[in-house]
């Protein structure tokens, strides 16, 4: 079965993703075919718990591929992936965990919400390094060295660190039997 994530992952990809999940998937296989530039990091996290729990407990195997772009959160979901696929033409993007603040907030807001994407930030970091080859510094250092700390790296550099495991497109087999042609 397959489920698509593109544009902006937020709770309703969440929503999407459980809803998918309780009413169409079976299977012994779940394809997540990507193409995003990220969006709300807790909804990636959660689903990203759940592809994990499939594949280890349920067993269940969890193929990702990129189709296009994967930046931020989109990074997240692909990592769940058994085999992670991209094309040729994919980009990927990496970067602290950010968030656009309310002028109106007070000089402790600020504070408190820099704690939370400071956290926020090694638990990507820490997820990422933990289904590659990259460690922590590895990873703080690309992102502190990249032009505006977005470290925007190709399908061949993904591959060198295990972020991605096959490059090209994946199709699984079909299961439809092909009937012979009429004359």
């Amino acid at each position: 079965m397959m489920f698509y994530v593109g544009s902006f992952i937020s709770h309703l990809t969440l929503k999407r993703f459980v809803t998918f999940l309780h009413t169409e998937f079976s299977g012994d296989a779940l394809y997540l075919y990507i193409n995003s530039h990220g969006g709300c990091t807790r909804s990636a996290l959660a689903i990203y718990e759940i592809l994990r729990v499939l594949s280890d407990e349920k067993g269940i195997k969890i193929i990702t591929q990129i189709l296009d772009e994967c930046s931020s959160a989109a990074v997240v979901l692909f990592l769940a992936g058994d085999e992670r696929y991209a094309t040729s033409y994919s980009s990927f993007l990496i970067h602290e965990v950010s968030v656009e603040e309310s002028k109106r907030k007070q000089a402790d807001g600020y504070k408190t919400t820099a704690d939370e994407l400071e956290k926020e930030t090694y638990i990507i970091f820490d997820l990422i390094k933990s289904r590659t080859k990259l460690t922590l510094a590895m990873i703080k250092k690309k992102v502190k060295n990249a032009k505006d700390n977005d470290w925007i790296f190709d399908v061949d550099e993904a591959m060198k660190v295990n972020i991605v495991t096959h490059a090209g497109f994946y199709m699984p087999e079909s299961k439809v039997e092909l009937g012979e042609e009429s004359t």
